[in-house]
């Protein structure tokens, strides 16, 4: 069955709420809910048929011991041979179609196989108890229909009018065949149990089968508030972790991150790089602008930042401000110049016009570049590294990479 959730849409949800608030008598069921309905009717009955359809075989062969037992001198009697060839026929149809239910195509289309087998048993039984005309074995054949009815209504899985209509229709079929073969059946005994047992099994149907559309309407319900409960944490998360302007990684995330690569990095003993870049003369341009266009300058930058990125552990987060960071992991310093420059062709490349800039007549930025194989420690000594180079980058003129100068502290060796 489909994903239960994806069963509802904004109409569904409300029309499922609305049901489950008024409970109407007839509870029907949108196409898409119907066949939600249906197949999960069908999946119950595949486990279902699984163990019953031996065991209903088994109690054709037990019924037929019973009778050969119980009315032994009966069955010697001239309606014995219409009795044994009636329970052989029974036994038959039973058997087959438990044999059919082995093939999974057989279990898909239940729905149809089903009704024509308890309509067949219908007719089989009933014609039996209006042409056997000995007391006994007439009315432990009703017994049996009254069987038959309840099978048929209450435990195939069938929804209530096609029971309905193979037990109504077997029934008229019985009826049929013994007025064509000139039986005088004991209409008054057959107007006594049939009617009446398949009325109240009909009714206790309706009533299970509305439950069970109610339970579902509940669990359809239930599962669509836990998928956006759990949709609506993964977007709160997602929030935790981005950066609302620019879509970009936060400091949080970041921090976490390279925490995580540093110890990897460590272990492996492989390079991890990382660069700071800053937008220059950033508050002349929102001075200049206003704070609208510098909120699209930063997301168009972001942009350039993540377009420079070409693996997917890579890592692009807004620092603070207008400083930006890319961490790098298994990249060593030339590596990581490669990706400076591209940052630094793509910000130009975008050619954002910055009157107010003494640098430039375009916006531009400037990176700080450090990268190292990590010893020991924490990671603070490559950030401080790499920062250090932004501020050098920035009094060197601006628009420019400039490298590290890897500190000689115990916790890295240059990359």
């Amino acid at each position: 069955m489909a994903d239960p959730a994806s069963l509802l849409d904004r109409d569904a949800l409300h029309g499922a709420r609305r049901l489950l608030a008024e409970l109407p008598l007839r509870l029907h069921f949108p196409p898409a809910l119907a066949a939600g309905f249906a197949a999960r009717r069908r999946e119950e009955f595949e486990r279902f048929i699984t163990v019953s359809a031996p065991v209903a075989v088994l109690v054709c062969l037990l019924v037929m011991l019973a009778g050969r037992a119980g009315f032994r001198q009966e069955l010697l009697g001239p309606d014995g041979g219409l009795w044994w060839v009636g329970a052989w026929f029974n036994t038959a149809v039973v058997t087959l179609t438990a044999l059919a239910f082995l093939l999974p195509a057989a279990r898909r289309h239940y729905h149809r196989l089903l009704p024509l087998t308890a309509g067949i048993l219908m007719a089989s039984t009933v014609f039996l108890s209006l042409a056997i005309t000995e007391p006994r074995l007439a009315q432990s054949l009703t017994y049996v229909v009254m069987f038959v009815i309840t099978i048929s209504t209450l435990g195939l899985r069938l929804s209530q009018p096609v029971a309905a209509v193979a037990c109504l229709a077997g029934g008229l079929a019985g009826m049929g065949a013994a007025l064509l073969l000139e039986h005088r059946p004991d209409w008054g005994m057959l107007f006594h149990y049939y009617p009446g047992a398949l009325g109240v099994s009909l009714f206790i149907a309706w009533l299970l089968e509305r439950q069970e559309r109610i339970s579902f309407l509940s669990s359809l319900l239930l599962a669509h508030e836990s998928a956006e409960r759990e949709r609506l944490n993964r977007e709160l998360e997602q929030m935790a972790r981005s950066d609302g302007l620019t879509g970009l990684a936060n400091r949080r995330h970041f921090d976490e991150r390279l925490a995580a690569e540093w110890e990897r990095a460590r272990r492996d003993q492989r390079p991890l790089a990382l660069l700071f870049i800053d937008v220059d003369h950033f508050k002349r341009y929102n001075d200049h602008y206003g704070h609208a266009a510098g909120d699209d300058c930063l997301q168009q930058v972001a942009a350039s930042l993540t377009g420079a990125l070409l693996r997917s552990g890579d890592l692009a987060a807004r620092y603070g401000g207008e400083e930006f960071v890319l961490m790098l992991p298994g990249t060593d310093s030339p590596g990581a110049e490669e990706v400076a420059l591209r940052v630094l062709l793509a910000v130009d490349a975008r050619a954002l016009p910055h009157a107010a800039s003494q640098t430039a007549p375009v916006v531009t930025v400037s990176i700080g570049l450090a990268a190292c194989v990590p010893q020991a420690g924490a990671p603070a000594a490559l950030l401080n590294a790499a920062d250090e180079a932004l501020y050098r980058a920035k009094g060197e003129g601006r628009h420019r990479i400039a490298r590290a100068v890897p500190p000689p502290a115990p916790a890295m060796l240059p990359a």
